[in-house]
C-alpha cells in the first residue's frame, strides 16, 4: 500500500490529466462547431453568412404572418356569408352536441 501523501498526488495527477484531455476535447468540438458555422454548405451557416438568404428567410416570414392574418379575416367573414350561416350553424350544434 502507497502512503497517504503519494495516493494524494496521484490522485491529484490523474484528476488534472483527465480534465486536461476534457479541456482539449471541449475545445477541438468547440473549433469544429465555429468552422462548420462559418460554410455555407449548411442551414445556419447560410443563416450567419448569406444576407441575401437571410432576406429572403425574413421576407418569407413576413408573408406567412401577412397571409395568416388575411385568412383569419376571410374565415370570420365566411361566417357571416348568408349562404354558409346555416352549413356553420349545424356544425356548431354537431360539435357541442
Amino acid at each position: 500500500m502507497l502512503p497517504g501523501w503519494i495516493q494524494i498526488f496521484a490522485s491529484d495527477f490523474f484528476n488534472r490529466f483527465y480534465n486536461r484531455i476534457g479541456i482539449y476535447k471541449f475545445t477541438a468540438n468547440l473549433k469544429t462547431v465555429s468552422e462548420r458555422l462559418n460554410q455555407q454548405d449548411n442551414i445556419v451557416g447560410v443563416l450567419l453568412n448569406d444576407p441575401s438568404a437571410a432576406f429572403a428567410i425574413k421576407t418569407t416570414l413576413n408573408n406567412l404572418e401577412t397571409s395568416s392574418k388575411k385568412l383569419d379575416e376571410n374565415l370570420k367573414e365566411l361566417q357571416y356569408n348568408f349562404l354558409l350561416r346555416r352549413f356553420l350553424g349545424k356544425k356548431a350544434k354537431e360539435n357541442n352536441q
